[in-house]
């Protein structure tokens, strides 16, 4: 097994804040893609309901996603993000278990 690890967040924003929400999102993205031992920092919107996003990450380590939350720009992020969730933000973490590919062109 590698040390790479693979995040998912499911982020549920309350009614009618999901575009407010996504913005937030997406406002960490080019930081997060800066942030040493990033891979890759993807947001999406789930196509059934306009409130959930999910954020698809990969980390070279575990130390490089701590990190990660400890960052100005995220924890900027955790302050808003109380009065946008309908929910606790769920967080999935994984351990890469194959050979990392290039993406097909």
């Amino acid at each position: 097994m590698s040390d790479k690890l693979t995040t998912i967040a499911t982020l549920k924003a309350k009614e009618g804040m999901g575009a407010e929400l996504g913005q937030r999102l997406l406002a960490v993205v080019e930081p997060t893609r800066a942030e040493p031992g990033c891979i890759s920092y993807d947001v999406h919107r789930t196509t059934d309901n306009g409130d959930i996003w999910v954020v698809y990450e990969n980390w070279q380590s575990k130390a490089a996603l701590d990190a990660h939350f400890e960052t100005p720009h995220i924890q900027e992020f955790i302050g808003y993000a109380q009065d946008l969730l309908a929910e606790e933000l769920q967080l999935q973490s994984l351990q890469m278990a194959s050979t990392q590919v290039a993406p097909k062109a």
